[in-house]
């Protein structure tokens, strides 16, 4: 897609901008070879590389995270500058990006797992309970309990528990405090044998007891290694208060040591230690060595006692036990937990990274790339855009139906990275660059040399991206936690109360890196502003800190959620869902000004929210748009989410309708009805039913064509529910 680079004031150039919500792809094999936060769908972000940039332009991410931005640039062919204080955003950017060989690094990974598994061939031995032979431990289950006055144990389960936070002893009726000190104990031990096909089961008997006691001693008395000194260490800030995002007995003692049992601490170590030894006498071994780094780091997160013991599905009791992960944003000892084979779990990793790099390698030879793709078939009585409905699709083998006629292929660069900014800016050499600092101070980057930017800044005080890649980065070689505790941590833009970090510092340093970006863009070119709306304080924070850099509001777009609790949206007062997409552009016309809304306005924006969707709203997708509309007026609400709660209850004019949303009250509907429209769901069905209908007989749309079309006619305050809008198109398919 050319852009269609005009500004809000008039000023005169060419590029096209991306103004409604899109069909989200799931993440590809590249971006599942490494655990990251807070990732967006990277076909979204790829639209907007596409719509704002074109070939051979820079586009820049200074909050870069996991490098999505940073790929999708290169992907279509752009040069990428990814900046992030975070030494693990730019660790992981790296490494999803390389084009090593799959195969290659498959066997060379195997036959390190397989000489470390030779150095201690007995850590995960079972006897088997069937021959009586050796069989291979793949999962054991650890329950936490209490030991009574009378020496019996209590299941430690935080969700049974008495009055008064009491534990009740099954065998002498005793009870004690959930506040004693408690220990973990195994309960259930998962084996393969060769005697059987499939996985076996027992109680952990004594040998297995003995062999855990052994280990545990053994682990206790290791000393001389780096990462271990990492994972001792207290993580405790400098004010003397640790980590924000810590629970359960994470917070009694702050450790990382603490997540992992002793046997996979073994393990880990020496796999660890084995890579350490491999050679890196030119760069193909370099690369190769730091994959194998990169790959027991993603191995970590399924190795560590943050894997909890799935029970229950949709409230029904399973009939075995499943493996969970650490989908929480936070450190924690769960009470009950897997202690999962960490050679079976970092076999299980390699093949998912050479799944990633094989993906890679697909980019450059062309199997997979982006094309521009069109819609251009009338429905109905609509008059399409010009040149159809445009979006970027992945390369299909074939469109035999023609349903979308595809306008351009765009061939992607193979990432050549700069080994530092002045190479890359000077030349045009390199098409990549990596920037580990703060993206408050760019002196690297010069003025106006950035033809776009894309960004998810960090969300107040949601997601401690720090204090969480600490269980990560305690395992790289060079890695000291202490200076990263002293050093990098009191850099990073958060909201965090133990480190007395709070709203007002956070925006000024919000400010501070828009206003770089501000210099380093280039005139009335564009920057795009995502992020998840969970709270408005926040959301203004961002707004105001653009503003007062210098940035005007070209538009915003509401991203509805791909999956939405079905059960919130019928509460009363949910919370909010979905994502913004806020683009600015940087022109001599900001002023920085920024206008609360009053009453009158906020009632005139619920009102046309009501008046252009004509049906009850859910409030967690109300929220948001009504945001949406606020913004387009170039007015920023209170902390709406509160304020919008009593503003709706106590209006006259706005109702609860149980069971389906807010809505006009009576009185509303006579105040308005001149203004509602049919009901958006009836519009929905009869604009579907027309793509349909202009389609070839015999052909079958997919998913991702019907919702790009619809979300391209019904956008703005008629953005409908991605959820309904897909469970309508499954209807009339």
């Amino acid at each position: 897609m050319e852009p269609t680079r005009t500004s809000k004031s008039g000023d005169n150039e060419t590029t096209m901008g991306f103004r409604r919500a899109l069909f989200p792809h799931t993440h590809s094999h590249q971006y599942l070879m490494h655990k990251f936060w807070s990732r967006k769908p990277h076909n979204i972000i790829a639209n907007y590389i596409s719509s704002y940039s074109t070939t051979g332009e820079t586009v820049l991410d200074p909050f870069g995270g996991s490098g999505v931005t940073f790929s999708e640039a290169l992907h279509l062919n752009r040069r990428a500058v990814h900046v992030d204080l975070n030494p693990l955003s730019c660790f992981i950017t790296r490494n999803t990006n390389s084009l090593l060989d799959p195969s290659q690094f498959m066997k060379k990974g195997m036959a390190l797992l397989n000489r470390v598994k030779a150095k201690m061939p007995r850590l995960y031995e079972t006897s088997c309970m069937n021959c009586q032979g050796t069989g291979e431990i793949t999962h054991i289950l650890w329950k936490d309990v209490i030991r009574c006055t009378n020496d019996h144990e209590i299941d430690y389960d935080g969700r049974k528990h008495g009055r008064k936070g009491e534990l009740t002893c099954k065998e002498c009726g005793k009870t004690m405090e959930r506040s004693t000190s408690r220990h973990s104990i195994p309960f259930l031990l998962y084996y393969r044998c060769s005697c059987s096909t499939g996985s076996l089961a027992k109680v952990p008997g004594e040998r297995d007891l003995h062999s855990i006691h052994d280990l545990q001693d053994a682990a206790a008395k290791m000393d001389g290694n780096v990462v271990l000194v990492n994972l001792r260490e207290l993580l405790i800030h400098d004010s003397g208060k640790p980590f924000l995002q810590l629970r359960h007995g994470m917070r009694d003692d702050p450790r990382l040591i603490n997540l992992f049992s002793s046997r996979n601490l073994i393990a880990l170590l020496m796999l660890h230690q084995e890579i350490n030894h491999l050679p890196e006498g030119d760069a193909l071994a370099s690369k190769t060595k730091e994959m194998m780094q990169f790959t027991l780091s993603s191995n970590l997160p399924q190795c560590s006692k943050m894997v909890w013991i799935i029970k229950k599905r949709k409230k029904e009791e399973l009939d075995r036990y499943e493996v969970g992960s650490w989908t929480h944003h936070f450190f924690w000892n769960p009470t009950e937990f897997f202690e999962v084979n960490a050679f079976r779990s970092f076999q299980t990793r390699l093949k998912k990274i050479c799944r990633g790099l094989k993906h890679n390698r697909a980019w450059m030879e062309g199997s997979e790339a982006w094309s521009t793709v069109a819609w251009e078939m009338p429905v109905g009585n609509w008059h399409l855009p010009d040149g159809g409905i445009r979006w970027l699709g992945k390369k299909r083998p074939s469109n035999p139906a023609k349903l979308i006629k595809v306008l351009q292929e765009c061939k992607a660069s193979a990432p050549n990275i700069a080994p530092n900014a002045g190479a890359f800016f000077k030349t045009q050499e390199f098409n990549g660059l990596l920037l580990e600092r703060s993206s408050e101070s760019l002196p690297s980057v010069p003025t106006n040399s950035i033809d776009y930017i894309f960004t998810d800044p960090p969300y107040g005080d949601s997601l401690q991206y720090l204090e969480l890649s600490a269980f990560f980065l305690a395992w790289i070689p060079s890695f000291s936690m202490r200076d990263y505790l002293n050093d990098r941590i009191p850099g990073e833009i958060v909201v965090n109360r133990n480190q007395e970090k709070g709203l007002e510092q956070y925006q000024e340093e919000l400010t501070g890196v828009f206003r770089e970006c501000a210099r380093i863009l280039k005139k009335n070119h564009f920057m795009t502003v995502t992020f998840h709306n969970t709270d408005f304080k926040y959301r203004n924070c961002i707004f105001q800190s653009c503003m007062n850099a210098g940035f005007t509001l070209d538009h915003v777009v509401y991203q509805p959620p791909a999956r939405a609790s079905e059960k919130s949206l019928l509460h009363k007062f949910g919370s909010p869902t979905g994502d913004y997409l806020i683009t600015f552009q940087n022109n001599e016309h900001g002023t920085g000004e920024i206008h609360v809304a009053t009453e009158k306005e906020m009632e005139e924006v619920l009102a046309a929210v009501f008046a252009e969707r004509g049906e009850p709203v859910p409030f967690p997708y109300l929220l948001g748009l009504v945001d949406i509309g606020f913004l387009s007026m170039d007015l920023i609400p209170p902390p709406i989410d509160r304020n919008l709660r009593g503003f709706l209850g106590d209006n006259p004019f706005f109702s609860w309708k149980e069971g389906h949303g807010w809505f006009f009250s009576d009185e509303g509907i006579k105040m308005w009805k001149t203004r509602i429209k049919e009901p958006l769901s009836n519009r929905l069905e009869v604009f579907l039913q027309g793509c349909i209908a202009s389609i070839p007989e015999g052909t079958s749309p997919t998913m991702e064509v019907l919702v790009n079309v619809t979300f391209a006619r019904f956008n703005g305050l008629a953005t409908p529910s991605l959820e309904n809008l897909k469970r309508m198109v499954r209807s009339l398919t």
